[in-house]
């Protein structure tokens, strides 16, 4: 019979004390015979007790094991959705009530959501209560980009979004142009400094990857520097504000060159001014 070392240890330790104190034959023996047979009975039940138990629980998956314990999804928590759908969500996270809960692979349903159109960041956090949060970080739309006779939505990181748009995106300004999705989260940045410009912008057309074109929502086009565009977006805030950019007869305002600004007029306002300039000469 195999004895395990707790028992054994434990009948050591009563031969220890009853050497120490010397007790009559009869009580001494009593303790031998008693210590023999409570470590034997112990090693006993332990063998026959736990060896069904034992085979039983080996013959299981460690999940399952878990669910026995309790162990079981019982509600998956959102935090952070707003414009994704609470289906889209639910499906990328790939779980069903009552599954052992340590089966659920958190790396996998965080790749899962961040393929999501709106999802910028996931994580995924598990709770033994029976939870699984998911924390939701979801993209910013700041502008429309055109090409090819489709629109996208464009967030602050240059990142296409291929989603329906909604009525209330209908105001962000339209992008054209090389990579202009790339480079607009910038340049909005910059326009933020001047909100008069800001709240005037219909559309913006990246050209030659290098400068770009405004159009107000007035219809006029403005051609801006490759460089220091702060300082031509400062005289556009200024002709904006003294109304000087709001004329029906101005089609285009030229701010390339930091020391001029240059129009140009409709073919009925150029007409206009040729006759006042011939009525001058006469």
């Amino acid at each position: 019979m195999r004895y395990c070392y707790r028992d054994l240890l434990f009948v050591r330790k009563t031969l220890a004390r009853s050497k120490k104190k010397p007790q009559s034959s009869f009580r001494s023996s009593s303790v031998y015979i008693v210590s023999a047979l409570s470590g034997i009975g112990l090693t006993c039940a332990v063998c026959v007790n736990w060896a069904p138990i034992s085979a039983a629980c080996s013959s299981l998956h460690p999940y399952a094991l878990a669910a026995r314990c309790g162990l079981v999804l019982k509600d998956v928590i959102v935090f952070g959705r707003s414009r994704t759908s609470s289906d889209d969500v639910l499906a990328a996270v790939g779980v069903r009530a009552g599954q052992p809960i340590l089966a659920c692979n958190l790396s996998e349903i965080q790749q899962r959501l961040a393929a999501l159109v709106w999802v910028k960041e996931a994580s995924v956090r598990r709770f033994v209560c029976g939870e699984i949060h998911v924390y939701i970080t979801e993209r910013e739309p700041i502008a429309i980009y055109h090409d090819k006779q489709k629109f996208y939505l464009v967030d602050t990181d240059g990142v296409l979004m291929d989603t329906k748009i909604e009525p209330y995106f209908r105001g962000l300004p339209i992008l054209s142009g090389t990579n202009a999705e790339k480079h607009a989260g910038k340049m909005l940045q910059i326009l933020s400094i001047y909100p008069i410009v800001r709240s005037n912008i219909s559309a913006m057309q990246f050209v030659q990857e290098r400068r770009w074109n405004l159009k107000l929502s007035n219809g006029v086009e403005v051609k801006l520097p490759s460089q220091n565009v702060e300082i031509s977006l400062k005289i556009l805030d200024k002709l904006i504000a003294d109304g000087q950019a709001s004329s029906g007869d101005i089609r285009m305002i030229d701010l390339r060159l930091h020391s001029r600004v240059f129009f140009k007029y409709s073919d009925a306002a150029k007409s206009y001014l040729d006759k006042m300039k011939n009525a001058k000469k006469i």
